[in-house]
């Protein structure tokens, strides 16, 4: 019985002022070797990481950073060792070999033990129905046990997780906890494909939303993306201009924007930039690491209070690795 799977969603939004270097050629899995684990046949707990690392020149995997994962204590160990057995070939640049970032959402899944797409438990439903409807009631004490208990003891496969977090965004919605809100809106996006239509669809309008108003414009274009993905669903053209609006004009505009984020003691957080120049503001010793990322190249950034960095205009799909060592608030400001 095959218990991991791995599915690579790769940056599905091309940063698209980069002009195309017919010298690049992307790095390729060509080999996975990971041997199946059947220890595990017991258990329905399935789980997921949204994960940054760099193929080295060699094709090996190394840099490993978890940006987010559904159950920490479990899959962490169990992530780092399934990426350290994966081969590529690196990344070429028309010179030779050269090192390459990547973001990627990886979805550990259990096959095999009948469950169906879209299915729950019969526990889960019981508990996601009562507190759909005491949240229509607006009795949140009793909602907010109910999570607990439903992160606890039944959110098991990815679909019972994907509707935990669509429902944990609408209680943390109610509440005005917009931190949380984000985080869960954010994790329901990430397993979208998990849910039913309607609600991938309300999911990733609820993320596209929620990523404008932190001015994240590229995140925005990804959910966009996504929008035009999804089965059964289609956007017209006019919408389609309406929802791309905001990020054209971000991104032609002569002004600069700003964002925030606040990250907490050991987390690792990926910016992926929507312009050329940006700057990052932070206190540099409430930070362990800041590191660029990209498709054609990787490069360690000077640690300091104030980071300015430029991309090339043939750079390829960037991110920006932050990791804080304490609790830490970085600002960013991108420019014309």
């Amino acid at each position: 019985m095959k218990f991991f799977t791995i599915f690579f969603t790769l940056s599905i939004l091309a940063n698209s002022y980069f002009v195309k270097a017919e010298s690049f050629i992307p790095a390729k899995l060509i080999n996975n070797h990971n041997t199946l684990n059947k220890t595990q046949s017991a258990t329905r707990l399935e789980g997921w990481a949204y994960v940054s690392y760099v193929i080295d020149i060699d094709g090996k995997v190394s840099d490993i950073d978890i940006i987010d994962i559904s159950d920490k204590e479990y899959f962490t160990a169990r992530t780092k060792k399934y990426f350290e057995k994966l081969e590529f070939s690196p990344a070429t640049d028309g010179q030779g070999s050269i090192a390459s970032g990547q973001t990627l959402l990886l979805r550990l899944t259990k096959e095999g033990i009948g469950i169906g797409r879209y299915a729950v438990t019969p526990g889960f439903y019981t508990r996601y129905e009562q507190a759909s409807e005491l949240l229509s009631q607006q009795r949140f004490a009793e909602v907010e046990k109910l999570l607990t208990d439903m992160s606890s003891d039944n959110a098991k496969n990815l679909q019972e997780q994907a509707l935990l977090y669509w429902i944990q965004g609408r209680y943390y919605y109610a509440q005005k906890e917009w931190d949380n809100y984000g985080q869960s809106i954010e994790r329901a996006g990430y397993l979208h494909t998990d849910l039913p239509p309607s609600l991938a669809s309300k999911t990733l309008q609820n993320l596209y939303r929620w990523h404008l108003y932190k001015n994240q414009f590229f995140n925005a274009g990804q959910a966009i993306k996504a929008m035009t993905q999804l089965e059964n669903v289609e956007i017209s053209e006019q919408s389609m201009d309406f929802l791309q609006q905001p990020i054209n004009e971000s991104l032609s505009s002569d002004k600069e924007f700003k964002l925030q984020q606040t990250m907490l003691k050991g987390q690792s957080w990926v910016y992926q930039p929507l312009k050329l120049n940006f700057t990052i503001s932070m206190n540099a010793e409430q930070i362990g690491e800041i590191a660029l990322r990209c498709a054609n190249r990787v490069n360690d950034l000077t640690l300091s209070d104030v980071v300015k960095v430029t991309l090339a205009p043939s750079d390829k799909n960037c991110a920006v690795l932050i990791k804080a060592k304490d609790a830490a608030v970085i600002n960013i400001t991108e420019h014309p």
